[in-house]
């Protein structure tokens, strides 16, 4: 995860004091003028008593332009001085040392270029070290120069559309163990760690997005297809083109999500979908399926219960299966060998109230089968491995040598007739014949090797689309979930509190500020007796 050190050249370090925001200083160029006019003024005007006065021998007399304008007036000049300086944002830098800057790439980051510049100008507030370690998640080739500062680096880093919220959480801690040094944290994702040297600065504008969750196909001949959508954007409607076919379609509720289906008629190898809607993330917006294998034979060497026969007859007839691979359906380990299949126990008869499972294929999306991360993993046999404990007793267990294999160690008929019955056993026949089962393929983003080239410009290193390896197989990779409402947006939020108490950078913005009040009570003061004054002789 790490990267090269960088350490900036002297002459690419910002100065001992600088100006946060610069442009403001562009009003000093009316000011300036302002100043020249004043002090290059007018004649005097001179009371007199009587015009013969101005006669002097009937010479012309020459008088100096220039004259000291009143002191009001210097004080209005020096006021609005200072408020432009204040708005400059002028600070010195007080840190030196050394600082670790981590840069989220990840795809709520990567939702535009723009996310990452704003956090690389918040996390100049901070002003300088003598030396940076610029790391990147994930990771990316050194790109580092000596002769371009560290802000310029992270503003070219390329987009990825891939999660990187565990991670980023890994590099955090892998290095607060390595230091004493203040680590920057440019991401939008909530931080773990409460240790007071992380700082994480966020972009300053929250983000909306709608979005393709999950793409699935069904068919030979005829294939349809399924787009979930979630949409926590203030859109309504959206352009949603399936193999370039258009369909109008209105999104769901802000927050919700929904399933749309779609019939193609006409065979294909590749199924594209992309969607039309004003967003901030485009990673999501497009999704691909590739053709697959075709399912393999399922080869029946025990009684089944009858809910299951009808389900194994479904499986079959809905895709043609290739040769002589197969899946044995068996009543013991004995029966089915080194062959990849499924051993039914039996077992008991009544749904427990207890039931947990681990992260695997076979339970995803069943809802009877409650995820935890606390259930012990342990081995029944040789290679088993319990993925669903009701009640402290292993009800279904997993093992890859010599073959995939599943033992499931449950009948309940009130699981046969609910709809996880159907996932469940369509997710264990998957995933015995290896993947074998689904016609329709896509990885999510990953690394891919040097054979693989994007058939289409990818505008990332780790980004969605369609790939094709050196021999011609095509790869589909979509993006990864994206759920931003936990997202912090701290568009109302300045440099973060613990900037400013650490004395990282001293602004003299309140200084100027109370500089610019001082010359405004002086111009109040001064002007009062001028304004009051006793009614001086005409003027002529």
């Amino acid at each position: 995860m790490r990267n090269a050190p960088y350490t900036p050249c002297p002459h690419t370090l910002q100065p001992d004091m600088f100006f946060l925001t610069p442009i403001w200083l562009l009003g000093l160029l009316p000011w300036a003028a302002m100043v020249v006019l004043l002090l290059w003024g007018k004649r005097r005007q001179v009371d007199v008593p009587f015009v013969e006065l101005w006669q002097r021998g009937g010479e012309a007399v020459q008088r100096d332009r220039r004259r000291i304008p009143p002191v009001f007036i210097i004080a209005s000049l020096l006021a609005v001085f200072f408020c432009i300086l204040a708005a400059a944002q002028p600070a010195w830098n007080t840190l030196g040392g050394r600082a670790t800057i981590i840069v989220d790439r990840g795809i709520t980051m990567s939702a535009s270029a723009d996310r990452i510049a704003q956090t690389v100008d918040r996390a100049r507030q901070l002003g300088k070290w003598d030396s940076i370690e610029l790391i990147s998640v994930p990771n990316t080739p050194s790109v580092h120069s000596a002769s371009q500062p560290w802000e310029g680096i992270a503003r070219a880093l390329p987009l990825t559309a891939v999660d990187t919220r565990r991670m980023l959480a890994e590099v955090i801690q892998v290095w607060l163990s390595r230091g004493d040094e203040p680590i920057v944290v440019l991401s939008d994702q909530r931080l773990e760690t409460e240790d007071p040297r992380v700082i994480r600065i966020s972009p300053s504008t929250a983000l909306m997005n709608a979005g393709i969750v999950h793409i699935a196909a069904r068919g030979t001949s005829s294939t349809r297809v399924m787009v979930n959508l979630r949409n926590q954007s203030d859109e309504h409607h959206a352009k949603l083109f399936v193999n370039e076919i258009e369909h109008e379609i209105d999104l769901p509720q802000t927050g919700g999500e929904r399933a749309y289906f779609f019939d193609l008629n006409e065979p294909a190898e590749v199924i594209h979908v992309r969607m039309e809607v004003h967003d901030d993330l485009a990673a999501d917006n497009e999704a691909w399926l590739v053709r697959g294998g075709s399912r393999r034979a399922i080869e029946v060497r025990s009684p089944v219960p009858a809910e299951l026969s009808r389900m194994i007859d479904v499986y079959e007839g809905s895709q043609a299966h290739a040769g002589h691979d197969r899946i044995i359906v068996a009543e013991s380990e004995k029966s089915l060998g080194d062959e990849p299949g499924v051993i039914l126990l039996g077992g008991a008869t009544s749904s427990p109230g207890d039931v947990s499972s681990v992260t695997h294929p076979i339970v995803e999306h069943v809802s009877a089968f409650a995820t935890s991360s606390n259930i012990p993993r342990r081995s029944n046999g040789v290679a088993w491995e319990d993925i669903v404990v009701a009640n402290g007793q292993a009800i279904v267990s997993v093992r890859e040598k010599p073959a995939r294999q599943v033992r499931v160690a449950f009948d309940w008929p009130e699981f046969a007739r609910s709809p996880d019955f159907v996932i469940f056993w369509t997710n264990v026949l998957n995933w015995v014949g290896g993947g074998a089962g689904e016609e329709w393929e896509a990885r999510p983003v990953q690394q891919l090797s040097a054979d693989w080239a994007s058939v289409d410009s990818s505008p990332g290193e780790l980004w969605p689309g369609l790939y094709r390896r050196g021999d011609g197989e095509l790869l589909a990779m979509n993006a990864t979930d994206v759920d931003v409402s936990p997202l912090l947006a701290d568009a109302a939020q300045e440099t973060p509190s613990e900037m400013k108490t650490s004395g990282r950078s001293a602004q003299l913005l309140g200084r100027l500020l109370l500089s610019g009040v001082f010359a405004g009570v002086a111009i109040a003061v001064l002007a009062w007796p001028r304004t009051y004054s006793a009614k001086s002789p005409a003027r002529v």
